[in-house]
């Protein structure tokens, strides 16, 4: 089980209900064309999404040229740093960006409780609830005045850096915490401060040793940022006018999970382009890959998925969660980590519904796909197999061809079901005042109207793994 992460976010009809969510909700009718669509929805949206990131952008370079360009102190690094990345949020949350400073400040001070080593271990735990439950509050409760949906993902990396420090020097592996400026550079980084990912503070530092300037740098940030847009537009747009008319529901679930990932694809790539602008590289010297699209639309499995869709969260979850918690027993830690990964999004319920069914799903795929594997001999495991592995069917073996297609194509059926919970856009706003059986009714209203069957399809799996 190491490997499972050693390897490795107004229609009418009289036909429908008027409590269906899972209807055509698509802005364009069937005999809308394509340019009309380009026109009135790709091009705004694009102009509105540049709008929004222009001045990020310049930050990233700014930081780039001031930093990487002419050899300067380090402590100055770290001051360009944090005021480069305040000029980079307060351009895209505006006003919200004051609080959210206010807490990378206050986070500060977790690290200076972790660094005395009579209670790390006590310390590092209540350091870790007490942040997680934060965003647990924060996303229920209106504590601050600011708009949370804003500032969410923001507040949540900057979380998992303060938690990855203090678990740095709870290890033992930092013996000394950083001066507040170089924590400020580093919680600040406008290369992540607003779209992520999550970086090590060593990779952070490692940054103003780069000098490669080029070409392909150039190549690289114009690449991925057009594939950036290119997503945008089908998330906001073209998925809609393709599926335009079509009123079955799994059809629109497929449409509406497809969306749902499409806008993560902006955001990771958009992340990758702000990394590489100010000139992060990763450990082994290659660009910061933060997600890979065409692994989660043609999975091999929903382990694949998982770690693909956002490797940087992916690698945190595993260093800081699930290996440190493996003395649990194999599901517990996984579910854990799930968990934890709820928390870290506010355990905003619907996308902890998806979460949790992940963690549940992901254990029951990998130990099934090892025995099957086992008995059969073949290359049919969740991961894909090294090229010297010993099984004596592999590629391009018809059979191991075929079954690696079904489990494919049965990740797929997964991830429609999944993804319609985490569309916001039919589902009402409602909290858990409201009364909490009507919440969790709320929640939960567009599984029920697909019966729950990937519920139930792997439940069944899960009884048939557990006879084999």
């Amino acid at each position: 089980m190491e490997d499972y992460y050693e390897e490795y976010e107004d229609y009418e009809s009289e036909d429908i209900s008027d409590e269906s969510l899972l209807y055509d909700t698509s802005p364009f009718g069937a005999d809308v064309s394509a340019k009309s669509v380009y026109d009135e929805c790709m091009e705004p949206t694009v102009y509105s999404a540049v709008d929004q990131v222009i001045w990020l952008l310049f930050s990233c370079l700014l930081f780039r040229i001031l930093t990487q360009l002419v050899t300067i102190p380090k402590p100055l690094c770290h001051f360009v740093s944090f005021i480069t990345g305040l000029i980079g949020l307060f351009s895209v949350v505006g006003p919200n960006a004051l609080y959210t400073s206010i807490l990378g400040v206050a986070t500060y001070w977790c690290l200076v409780c972790c660094a005395k080593r009579s209670f790390a271990s006590s310390t590092y735990k209540i350091i870790v609830g007490g942040l997680l439950i934060y965003l647990v509050v924060r996303e229920y409760y209106n504590v601050l005045p600011e708009s949370w949906e804003q500032v969410r993902g923001v507040q949540m990396i900057m979380v998992m850096k303060t938690l990855s420090l203090c678990y740095e020097i709870f290890d033992g592996r930092r013996k000394e915490i950083p001066p507040l400026l170089d924590y400020l550079g580093y919680v600040f980084c406008p290369a992540t401060v607003v779209f992520g990912p999550w970086i090590s503070f060593n990779s952070y530092a490692h940054a103003f040793e780069n000098g490669r300037w080029g070409i392909g740098w150039g190549i690289r940030i114009f690449a991925t940022s057009i594939l950036s847009v290119i997503c945008l537009g089908f998330s906001s747009c073209w998925v809609y006018w393709f599926f335009a008319g079509i009123n079955l529901s799994w059809i629109i679930a497929m449409r509406d999970a497809l969306s749902v990932r499409f806008s993560h694809y902006f955001v990771c790539l958009m992340s990758e382009v702000t990394c590489t602008l100010c000139g992060f590289y990763s450990d082994d010297g290659v660009s910061v890959e933060v997600t890979k699209p065409w692994k989660i639309e043609f999975p091999r499995s929903l382990v694949d998925v998982v770690i693909n869709w956002n490797i940087s969260m992916h690698q945190w979850l595993k260093h800081h969660i699930f290996r440190p918690s493996k003395q649990m027993g194999r599901f517990r830690s996984v579910l854990l980590t799930f968990l934890v990964s709820s928390m870290l999004h506010g355990m905003n319920f619907n996308l902890t519904m998806v979460l949790l069914s992940l963690g549940f799903y992901t254990y029951v795929e990998y130990t099934l796909r090892e025995k099957l594997g086992n008995i059969f001999d073949a290359c049919i495991l969740s991961r894909t197999c090294p090229p010297n592995c010993q099984h004596a069917y592999k590629y391009p073996n018809v059979a191991v061809i075929t079954v690696n297609l079904l489990f494919g194509f049965w990740a797929y059926f997964h991830l429609a079901y999944l993804g319609i919970m985490m569309d916001k856009s039919q589902i009402e706003d409602e909290a858990p005042s409201d009364g909490f059986l009507n919440f969790i009714s709320n929640g939960l209203k567009r599984w029920s109207e697909l019966g729950y069957a990937s519920h139930w399809a792997m439940l069944i799996v899960s009884i048939g793994n557990l006879v084999i």
